[in-house]
């Protein structure tokens, strides 16, 4: 096994891991704040924290106190069993949010297909069978597993893939009437990223959300925020 380095970081990535990303040639060793430090000692400001949502910073005191605080406890425990932080982190948010419930989950993808499993029981159970069919925008990404793969809005993504699952409709970013004329009694939820950022950086116009989210209300459609 070679020890790694920045020269030859590509070379052992091609020969042990399958191609899914184009990184550049210098291998992070540790950062500071939003600072990054690969392993020459070479500088880069982290601007992309936000990208898989780990805006934590690096090496900050305060969460690596409670990191190495709870390494001595538990790293990790079955959802069979209660866990103290677990329970209090829950709390904490539904007070922060003003919302009924939480559901911690893995990843991005794993959210999004709870949201659409739950939106699509949801309407089972009210309506019955036959409404299931979720709105997504155009040039949407919702994640990279089979059902949040349908919701993105992007044919590229779903190449190669086939047969894909059914029940989904794309509609136009901001235009309120694509949005009116998709709407039909097969209809249960609607997902939407508030600023497109794979389909390149597109803003919902707030008229736009008010407007949707008052039809969804008037016809009981789940309206889901990626």
């Amino acid at each position: 096994m070679n020890d790694v380095t920045n020269k030859n970081c590509k070379e052992i990535w091609n020969e042990n891991f399958l191609n899914t990303y184009a990184q550049p040639e210098f291998v992070l060793d540790y950062g500071e704040g939003s600072i990054l430090f690969d392993l020459e000692g070479n500088r880069y400001i982290d601007f992309t924290s936000g990208y898989g949502v780990s805006s934590l910073g690096y090496s900050n005191k305060k969460l690596n106190k409670a990191l190495k605080n709870q390494l001595d406890k538990l790293i990790h425990s079955s959802n069979l069993f209660f866990n103290k932080p677990m329970l209090e982190l829950g709390q904490k948010l539904t007070e922060l949010s003003n919302m009924s419930k939480v559901y911690f989950c893995n990843s991005g993808s794993e959210a999004n297909e709870t949201a659409f499993k739950l939106a699509r029981k949801y309407s089972s159970d009210k309506y019955g069978e036959g409404r299931g069919t979720i709105i997504s925008l155009v040039d949407s990404f919702h994640g990279r597993t089979m059902f949040s793969l349908m919701a993105t809005g992007m044919d590229k993504y779903h190449n190669y893939f086939y047969p894909l699952p059914e029940g989904n409709k794309y509609v136009e970013i901001n235009n309120l009437e694509n949005f009116k004329s998709s709407i039909d009694e097969t209809i249960c939820a609607v997902v939407f990223e508030s600023v497109q950022g794979e389909g390149g950086v597109n803003s919902l116009d707030k008229n736009y959300i008010k407007e949707v989210i008052k039809i969804c209300n008037e016809k009981d459609i789940l309206v889901i925020f990626d």
